[in-house]
């Protein structure tokens, strides 16, 4: 599995010294400086196109498939699949939310 990064850009406000103004800048968001509350918006999308990186992973899915039909007119079948993925770096968050290295799928 191969994912692109991209980086996310958000127009952050910054206080105007001496005055009751504030400067909007467009920066990649760094939790060890900004909180956010300082985002005023996000950036346009093409902001960051400069910086996609390829992020490599694991991915593996399998299934079993039981047909227990007693006629080939009628079809009586289960079906179980099961995907994984993960991926091999960790990525940084905006929000404080546990972050899970595997993501698995599941389907009757």
């Amino acid at each position: 599995m191969l994912s692109l990064y991209k980086p996310i850009f958000y127009k952050v406000l910054y206080l105007v010294p001496n005055t009751n103004y504030y400067e909007v800048k467009e920066e990649k968001f760094d939790e060890t400086i900004h909180t956010p509350f300082d985002i005023y918006s996000r950036a346009p999308f093409t902001r960051g196109l400069d910086e996609i990186k390829a992020l490599p992973g694991l991915y593996a899915r399998g299934g079993f498939n039981f047909e227990y039909s007693k006629q080939d007119k009628i079809i009586h079948a289960i079906e179980l699949r099961k995907s994984d993925k993960t991926p091999s770096q960790k990525r940084s968050q905006l929000w404080p939310v546990r972050i899970t290295k595997l993501y698995t799928s599941h389907y009757l």
